[in-house]
């Protein structure tokens, strides 16, 4: 009797139950892993907002450097998390220019631009950094480059523009300069044998 009693309860148990259902069991693990996916991303999104909030407090407060090691130590630990640490890098190049590193803030947002060709922010900064730098014909390249881009702003076509006109004047300036040194019979119109005094 407590066999034929506990048949009886089992069977009633498993008709209660709905038979497995793999596919609706795997959608409902895909959801819980999206929302907990979007939840972790929420966090890192909100993280890596608040170190560059940081880091650009230092830079803002006259401490350009600290900004940069601080950037530097979560470059590293944003990379071996697998968060993208453009953001970082993007801030760290700042910081490198409020130091005075132009040179150096030059090279890092070159990997960057190289790496992402469609923030036109960073290629803009660098243009500028450049002209800044004195190497007008690559900063020329790539204003152009921007100007011809159909995803930027009135303002920044403006920017761009205004940066244009100063690389002509400035190459004006340079070619009017070589050639009034060359009329006024100095340096550059010794002849190879002679021996120029400075």
């Amino acid at each position: 009797m407590f066999r034929l009693a506990a048949a009886w309860l089992a069977g009633c148990l498993l008709a209660a139950v709905p038979p497995f259902d793999g596919e609706r069991f795997g959608t409902a693990r895909a959801e819980e892993a999206t929302t907990r996916g979007a939840q972790e991303h929420d966090a890192s999104h909100l993280a890596v907002g608040r170190i560059l909030e940081s880091a650009r407090h230092l830079i803002a407060a006259g401490e350009p450097a600290a900004a940069y090691e601080f950037l530097r130590d979560a470059t590293r630990a944003a990379a071996a998390e697998g968060i993208d640490t453009a953001p970082f890098r993007y801030t760290a190049a700042q910081a490198l220019i409020a130091d005075g590193h132009l040179a150096q803030a030059a090279v890092m947002l070159e990997r960057l631009a190289e790496e992402r060709p469609e923030l036109d922010r960073v290629r803009l900064d660098r243009a500028a950094l450049l002209f800044t730098l004195g190497r007008d014909n690559e900063a020329d390249a790539i204003f152009r480059d921007i100007r011809r881009s159909e995803s930027v702003s009135r303002a920044t076509r403006r920017r761009v523009e205004q940066y244009l006109a100063r690389i002509r004047a400035r190459q004006r300036w340079q070619l009017d300069f070589d050639l009034g040194v060359w009329r006024d019979n100095n340096v550059n119109s010794a002849t190879e044998a002679e021996t120029v005094a400075i």
